[in-house]
């Protein structure tokens, strides 16, 4: 989906037709896509942190 989303955005910003309406929804999408992609990486950061691997102290 992180993939998709920016090419879906050139795609529609290059067509000659294209409105303000679908632009400014496609951005909104790419936004989020973006914002969950951070989400879960700040997600799985914390979780291998709280992770105690036993080693050094």
């Amino acid at each position: 989906m992180i993939t998709a989303a920016p090419a879906a955005l050139q795609h529609a910003v290059e067509a000659p037709d294209a409105s303000v309406d679908d632009l400014l929804g496609r951005a909104a999408h790419l936004l989020r896509a973006l914002a969950g992609h951070r989400q879960r990486g700040a997600d799985l950061l914390w979780e291998a942190y709280e992770t105690d691997p036993g080693g050094e102290t």
